[in-house]
């Protein structure tokens, strides 16, 4: 190379010395924090809706068509005991915007 040159490591470092082995072993699977995640159905983030009740498109749990279990919104009415009114609303959704409810590519 050029004029500036690594020295070696010194003697009984672990600069220099890692294997593929090695490497691996110190690498995570990716699922090293998730005991920190929230409870979730699914896969899906539980939702904080304030005002929507849970009947707009922004409310993940309705934009997935799934009810709101564990969430932490507030006056919800995306829950079986409010079966008609957010079948209406859904109803009402997919008039405005057909894809609404769509699986997004």
């Amino acid at each position: 190379g050029g004029p500036y040159k690594m020295p070696p490591p010194p003697p009984g470092s672990e600069i220099g010395m890692l294997t593929p082995s090695a490497i691996a072993a110190r690498r995570g699977t990716g699922k090293e924090n998730t005991e920190n995640d929230p409870p979730s159905a699914g896969g899906a983030q539980p939702c904080n809706c304030k005002r929507s009740k849970c009947l707009k498109l922004y409310c993940e749990c309705f934009a997935s068509e799934k009810y709101c279990n564990g969430c932490k919104c507030s006056n919800c009415q995306n829950t079986p005991q409010y079966e008609a009114i957010r079948n209406k609303a859904i109803a009402d959704t997919k008039a405005k915007n057909p894809n609404a409810f769509k699986e997004k590519m």
